[in-house]
């Protein structure tokens, strides 16, 4: 595992004009290529007095100078695209990143050196200005004419945005009279905005309460939108909870008024109804329906996964104790079909107690189906569960498609803990939110206490929280409270501090991200983590941890050599966009990003014949014969594949 340091406190904040220095920071994101994102607050440093007015700030990716990390957005600069000229007032939650190296953030406007900003047009979303790889641009502000719709309308409160890799941004909003008064009403005043016609098309109308719901039988409209963050991937895609009313159709009741909203049939396919309140729930063997749906979750794929709340229907009696169940693929690794994936009182797999599921957190879904969440435990066919070992992680067991297992229990000993602590908070839950990525890796904060082996008061408030991966099959610790970390200061020098308080993950209302939803990310399909870390001095830093072990470039198929097998990965998948469909098969080290294409063929050709790590003294190189049978090779190829 290696560590990297992106910022710290009292390191000069790049790209801002007054010698400005960092001072704290928010939850950092980052995205597929390892570019990194977050908000801070800044101190004066080598130059002007930096002040209450100007003193927070976005950084991530530098798009229009190239750089790794500058200044997106400040506090009392000027805010892109306005005609007013509106400044940034604040920053409105996380920025969302995405592997373009674009970045969506909320933020709220005063005046500046124009006309003055009200209530009524103070909050904006901004996002890239024309493309993916632009500076950050407006999207939309508040009181401006929503695209799609013809009452006259305007924006009146905006929620936080989604991106995707097109550059696409997706929200939820609030609607409010715009020049003629009294056309919006509690029945039309909400909305869902994302691309009107798939990846890349402009921003347009997805949803509005009103309206008619897509793939409904009995003309149901739109009545209001169950959550405030809808969901969308790399084709556009959106997915959304929502209540329904009575519209030219049946009538709608409280017993079928709730439903889930998604592609109807895999990726770029039109909005429809994926699943009622009062449809029969699907892999249940009692005849249970629909009850009440929580967050839905999406992948870049087109599949949803939430949790849902089940009652009686057309077989036995649906119970307290079975009444809980999540949804998803109904097997990994591609099934497009809605099935069940857990349930309330069934046997929870890779226990040693028999114990069952009681109750779930809302699921996270990658692009190869792969489901991870949270589960309360209760006593089943086995020994008594007891409050102390009720909580557990489950994902993934070994990689992506392979069978969902348990990753971590309550009770059980903390891998890399020397004192022998254990899983499980002395109050309060054991494990936060947790994230998933496309390898099929799981990582999360979990509290810790003493455990059986540990000595009397081991674990105290200030070493009871740490950050732990499941990657490779293999649970690791990767940072703990109380535990010494090595810093670079300013000026070089190398110095070691002690961890107060970690931050991580900067999804928000609970959600467990998959990493193909559109939202803040921070452990991505390269076994990238990053994070904010608090020292007992007062200082704060954002820092990346790899859980992959320095590989060979270009061994693609980390068979411990560059040859064939990794020509063919990719020629095999030339031109292949894996933001939109995931990571071929056997792609294992050196992931790509975006189209696979020139820098993965160099990768194997500058590199063809080493068999082990290079050692940066030119023995990288292959041998000139060498090179020339590849490309040889590759044109031969070329030559057998062109059409005619």
């Amino acid at each position: 595992m290696t560590f990297g340091q992106i910022a710290l406190t009292g390191d000069p904040a790049p790209e801002v004009m007054d010698g400005a220095e960092f001072d704290s920071f928010d939850t950092p994101v980052l995205n597929g290529a390892g570019d990194v994102a977050f908000g801070a607050l800044l101190r004066t440093g080598t130059g002007a007095t930096v002040t209450f007015g100007n003193d927070s700030a976005v950084f991530g990716p530098s798009v229009s100078s190239g750089l790794p990390l500058g200044l997106l957005a400040r506090e009392d600069d000027v805010a892109p695209g306005v005609i007013d000229g509106a400044e940034y007032n604040s920053f409105i939650g996380a920025p969302v990143l995405n592997d373009a190296g674009d970045v969506a953030l909320l933020a709220s406007l005063r005046t500046g050196t124009g006309d003055e900003v009200t209530i009524r047009n103070n909050t904006a979303i901004f996002g890239p200005s024309s493309q993916p790889g632009s500076p950050l641009g407006l999207v939309i502000r508040e009181g401006a004419s929503p695209p799609g719709v013809s009452d006259g309308a305007v924006f009146g409160l905006l929620y936080w945005p989604r991106i995707n890799n097109t550059g696409d941004t997706a929200f939820y909003a609030r609607l409010t009279d715009g020049a003629v008064p009294g056309v919006v009403n509690p029945g039309n005043d909400q909305a869902v905005f994302g691309p009107s016609s798939g990846a890349g098309s402009s921003l347009g109308l997805i949803a509005r309460d009103g309206e008619p719901a897509p793939g409904v039988s009995d003309g149901a409209l739109f009545d209001r939108f169950a959550t405030f963050d809808p969901l969308m991937n790399a084709a556009g895609d959106v997915a959304f909870t929502a209540y329904l009313r009575t519209g030219n159709g049946g009538a709608v009741t409280e017993g079928n008024d709730h439903a889930v909203f998604g592609p109807s049939s895999g990726p770029g396919s039109p909005l429809e109804v994926l699943a009622r309140e009062g449809e029969p729930a699907p892999g249940v063997a009692d005849g249970a329906e629909y009850f009440v749906f929580y967050t839905t979750t999406l992948n870049r794929s087109g599949q949803v996964a939430f949790k849902a709340r089940l009652q009686t229907g057309a077989g036995s009696a649906v119970s307290a104790d079975n009444d809980e169940a999540l949804f998803g693929p109904s097997s990994a690794s591609g099934s497009a079909g809605l099935g069940l994936v857990a349930r309330e009182g069934a046997p929870a797999p890779g226990v040693t107690d028999g114990a069952e599921f009681e109750s779930f957190s809302n699921p996270g879904i990658n692009g190869a189906g792969d489901l991870a969440f949270r589960a309360s435990l209760r006593s089943g066919t086995g020994r008594t569960v007891t409050e102390t070992k009720d909580e557990a992680i489950f994902g993934p067991s070994a990689g992506p498609g392979s069978p969902w297992g348990l990753v971590a229990r309550e009770g059980a000993p903390a891998p890399g803990a020397a004192d022998g602590a254990e899983f499980g908070g002395v109050a309060g839950p054991a494990f936060g939110d947790l994230v998933l990525n496309g390898a099929g890796d799981v990582a999360f904060l979990a509290s810790l206490r003493t455990g059986e082996t540990s000595d009397p008061g081991a674990v105290d408030d200030t070493n009871d929280e740490a950050l732990f991966a499941f990657f490779g099959s293999e649970l690791r610790m990767i940072v703990r409270e109380g535990d010494p970390f090595e810093v670079e200061r300013p000026g070089g020098l190398v110095g070691s501090r002690t961890i107060a308080e970690i931050d991580f993950n900067a999804i928000l209302f609970g959600e467990t991200s998959g990493g193909d939803e559109g939202q803040p990310r921070s452990f991505n399909d390269d076994g990238l983590l990053v994070f904010g870390l608090e020292f007992t001095d007062g200082t704060e830093g954002i820092f990346t941890a790899s859980l992959v072990e320095e590989s060979l470039a270009g061994d693609y198929d980390a068979s411990g050599a560059v040859d064939q097998g990794d020509l063919d990965l990719v020629l095999q998948n030339w031109g292949e966009d894996v933001s939109a469909t995931g990571v071929p098969a056997g792609w294992l080290n050196h992931q790509p990003v975006g189209l696979i294409g020139q820098s993965e063929l160099d990768g194997v050709l500058q590199h063809w014949g080493i068999t082990q790590a290079p050692d940066f003294n030119g023995a990288d190189l292959p041998e000139p014969s060498v090179m020339v049978v590849a490309l040889a090779g590759l044109c031969a190829r070329w030559r057998r594949s062109a059409p005619g």
